[in-house]
């Protein structure tokens, strides 16, 4: 489902010793394609984890432009 998605955005916990702090970002095409692999396998740095996130991609992009 995450691949359907335009813009992924993460979000990270940044805790300090008197507060914290929830900070959200936009990812880049490479950093969504790490992102899905670890979603995928719970191990971003899983080679063939990152080449299914980017068959899900591709494969995402091929049925838009049929749309």
């Amino acid at each position: 489902m995450a691949a359907w998605a335009t813009t992924h955005v993460t979000v990270e916990k940044k805790q300090g010793e008197d507060s914290t702090e929830s900070v959200a970002r936009v990812l880049t095409a490479k950093q969504r394609t790490v992102e899905l692999a670890r979603m995928l396998s719970g191990s971003p740095e899983s080679a063939s984890a990152r080449r299914h996130a980017g068959e899900l991609l591709g494969a995402v992009a091929a049925a838009r432009e049929q749309w």
